[in-house]
């Protein structure tokens, strides 16, 4: 069924009907976003930061036993525990790899705003209210507790090098506006994460809509100035 028909149909209902058929779209739009994007990448992200955590601690205390047996006796480790540390180093570089592979085919980050007007005056008769870029945020490492205290009391919180760009982006318009957007936007060959859909029915069949989008980067300072 085409969109004009669905159109026709949806146009048919008495306005309790459109209500409730509006809000049931919403409510499976949203569950299918946090079920297939949200939910996956924070799981995996927090799995990764956990390990690349513990990773670091293990090189620190190996390096401190290294830097004892050095110290005390003037002479390398044995060679169980060079290797031992040598092969911990090397995983943690395997799991940074991992973790910014994240960012791969993603939208660079100074192009996310161009990128969400660009789409809304080619695609859209949707009004737009307004867009905020939202302040950068660094993705740390979990902190550890070592002997009763916790690794961030002890300033050793460590940072993955990756940062995230959000975009808050405000519109009107009638729902199929804001559905024929969304498809435009998934449609595109750049990608990014979507973090929330607020939908608001403030004048029938208008609604205000407020979508949060970001996009992961190594640079810290792209929404700057």
């Amino acid at each position: 069924m085409t969109l004009e028909q669905w159109q026709t149909r949806y146009n048919q209902f008495s306005q309790r009907e459109k209500v409730l058929v509006v809000l049931t779209l919403v409510v499976i739009v949203y569950m299918l976003l946090q079920l297939l994007v949200l939910d996956p990448v924070d799981a995996r992200t927090k799995v990764l930061q956990q390990q690349q955590s513990e990773l670091r601690q293990d090189i620190q205390n190996l390096e401190s036993q290294q830097a004892l047996l050095l110290a005390g006796l003037h002479k390398d480790p044995d060679q169980a525990l060079k290797q031992r540390l040598q092969g911990l180093k090397q995983q943690l570089l395997s799991l940074d790899s991992e973790l910014t592979t994240l960012s791969v085919g993603l939208v660079p980050a100074k192009q996310l705003p161009v990128l969400l007007q660009d789409v809304l005056r080619q695609t859209s008769q949707l009004q737009l209210l307004g867009m905020q870029t939202l302040p950068v945020t660094n993705l740390k490492l979990e902190a550890q507790v070592v002997d009763g205290q916790s690794s961030d009391e002890e300033g050793t919180l460590a940072s993955t090098g990756v940062f995230k760009h959000a975009v808050q982006l405000q519109v009107r318009g009638s729902y199929f506006q804001v559905l024929e957007y969304l498809e435009a936007l998934e449609g595109l060959k750049w990608r990014f994460y979507w973090h929330s859909l607020d939908y608001e029915v403030d004048d029938y069949p208008k609604a205000l809509v407020t979508l949060n989008v970001y996009t992961l980067s190594t640079e810290e300072g792209v929404f700057s100035g």
